[in-house]
């Protein structure tokens, strides 16, 4: 059995470390809560990487979207992932709440948005 079937089977992490979460849900759970936004980077047949759409709306797409915080918190947000909130507490956070609505969000890649 490879590595990556034996990883699934026993619902370990990568590393190799126990998966209480795996456990504890199920593996239905697991495909449906946690697979749903942890495999948006995974590589693609046809060698690309990750799902876009996942978090980035298709018709609407921007650099504004992809830079700006907010969509970030559409996941990364509550007691098992707060890594909006403590953004938001941060200096960084602070800052953009007072200063962001003048930052050019469109700019073009490579320049700083200020």
């Amino acid at each position: 059995m490879n590595h990556n079937k034996l990883l699934k089977r026993y619902g370990l992490s990568t590393t190799g470390k126990y998966n209480d979460l795996y456990h504890m849900d199920g593996p239905y759970i697991t495909k449906m809560a946690c697979e749903a936004c942890h495999s948006i980077g995974k590589p693609n047949s046809d060698g690309t990487f990750g799902d876009c759409a996942k978090c980035h709306a298709g018709h609407t797409f921007s650099k504004a979207q992809v830079r700006k915080p907010e969509i970030c918190g559409s996941c990364h947000l509550g007691p098992d992932h707060p890594m909006k909130e403590i953004h938001d507490e941060s200096i960084h956070g602070t800052i953009y709440a007072n200063k962001g609505s003048n930052w050019g969000w469109n700019a073009p890649a490579g320049v700083i948005i200020k």
